[in-house]
């Protein structure tokens, strides 16, 4: 894969302040996607329509945004966005209460994206873990973020050929 980079701060705990939370309440006390104990964030709605949304200062570029998210009460309707809210791409019908499902937004171009969550139903709570967002047209793995953005280099592979390998007999089996 390409190298790309998580633009997308504190993508594991939306209890942060880089967060901006309006009608939920947000703890850091769920299971991730990796196994680790509080590793990410439960959001609760307080309020029909609650969100929580992190604006990314970035030039409009092709771009994709996305999470690991798993419900964990209600069945009301569940939304992400890449626009702060003036698009929201339901999810709804693509999460359940026993696994994570990646959710996206893929290959649009937004400046200074606002990227986050809408839950419409008060009381209605969704389990959150590694967002992300970076340039590109399709999303790629998780990359775990705080402060900062973080870069994940290209992979890069090598073999060597030097006794190895002859062009002009032999057998290769990968």
């Amino acid at each position: 894969p390409a190298s790309k980079t998580n633009n997308l701060l504190r993508c594991r705990d939306l209890t942060n302040a880089v967060w901006i939370k309006t009608n939920c309440t947000p703890l850091k006390t769920q299971t991730g996607i990796d196994g680790l104990a509080s590793g990410c964030s439960l959001l609760t709605a307080t309020a029909a329509d609650a969100t929580c949304l992190q604006t990314i200062t970035a030039a409009a570029t092709a771009a994709c945004s996305g999470f690991w998210v798993k419900r964990s009460a209600g069945t009301g309707s569940i939304y992400i966005t890449r626009d702060g809210g003036i698009s929201w791409t339901d999810i709804t019908s693509l999460i359940n209460s026993s696994t994570f499902t990646c959710v996206k937004i893929e290959n649009t171009s937004v400046i200074n994206p606002q990227v986050g969550f809408k839950i419409a139903t008060s009381g209605d709570a969704i389990i959150v873990d590694a967002g992300l967002n970076h340039a590109g047209t399709q999303l790629c793995e998780p990359i775990f973020t705080t402060t900062a953005a973080v870069t994940r280099n290209a992979e890069v592979l090598t073999y060597q050929t030097s006794g190895n390998f002859s062009d002009t007999a032999g057998t290769i089996l990968a």
